[in-house]
């Protein structure tokens, strides 16, 4: 074999060993999957405005002051409308949420308007026989100061109770009735804040990081404040009457509504 030859062969055989050796290296090489990506997770904490609507229902109680007069109870007599009809909530809330862990706790303000209507229906008049007369009272708006407490069994989702102070205007209107059965004849008017308490039970679905959507039922009670007017209206042809209207009201309601809130959410 001459000597280009010996080269040539010598040549080939270093590339072949060294093509095998990378090869051998490169399939010993172990393989590593690539991170997955970082997802953000995005808790409760934060500030929340939103807006709700929905429905409330209302008993309201009328009691005769411990004082002869007043043209529609005898005084210490007592008469609820029951819970037989309501009416429209509505308004605006804000608060604000901190998360430990799965416990979110918060502190939350809200305003109301309401329609929310009850009356007693025609019943016999304790005080003049022979009339009728019909006890009317309307809650229109309503506002409450309340603590929040609340378990967040996902990222998502959140049940709470809440309770706290609770204010509400209510308006009422009285009425008598003669001849029998529905001819008015006399009424009246009074209306007042009541002070009063709150509790609730809700839930609420996290969309988007940060719109909230919830489903909420709230009681309210509001202590018995006076409602007086020296003045008794007639109607037609009826004989002014030498009383007033002076009754102590107090009321309670119950509401569901709908929630929907922008979460300025703090991050994860």
């Amino acid at each position: 074999m001459t000597v280009p030859k010996i080269i040539a062969t010598l040549a080939v055989t270093t590339a072949f060993g060294m093509g095998v050796a990378s090869a051998a290296d490169i399939a010993a090489r172990p393989y590593t999957k690539a991170p997955p990506p970082v997802v953000a997770v995005y808790n409760w904490t934060g500030f929340y405005v939103g807006g709700n609507v929905g429905g409330g229902w209302s008993n309201t109680n009328f009691s005769g002051i411990p004082v002869t007069g007043d043209h529609f109870l005898l005084p210490g007599s007592s008469i609820s409308t029951g819970n037989s009809s309501g009416g429209v909530v509505g308004g605006i809330q804000a608060g604000f949420n901190w998360q430990w862990n799965q416990l979110v706790l918060g502190i939350e303000g809200t305003y109301s308007g309401a329609d929310v209507r009850n009356n007693t229906g025609l019943i016999l008049d304790p005080v003049f026989a022979g009339e009728n007369i019909q006890l009317n009272s309307k809650i229109t708006e309503f506002a409450t100061i309340v603590g929040r407490a609340g378990f967040a069994p996902t990222n998502d989702w959140l049940i709470y109770g809440k309770g706290g102070y609770a204010t509400g205007r209510i308006q009422t209107n009285p009425q008598d009735f003669f001849p029998l059965p529905a001819t008015l004849q006399h009424f009246s008017s009074g209306a007042a804040w009541h002070d009063g308490w709150t509790a609730g039970v809700g839930v609420e679905y996290k969309w988007a990081q940060h719109w909230v959507f919830g489903l909420e039922y709230d009681y309210y009670s509001f202590n018995s404040k006076n409602h007086a007017n020296a003045v008794i209206g007639t109607t037609g042809a009826a004989v002014g009457a030498p009383t007033f209207y002076s009754e102590n009201i107090r009321a309670n309601m119950s509401a569901i509504t709908g929630r929907v809130s922008y979460l300025f959410n703090w991050g994860p």
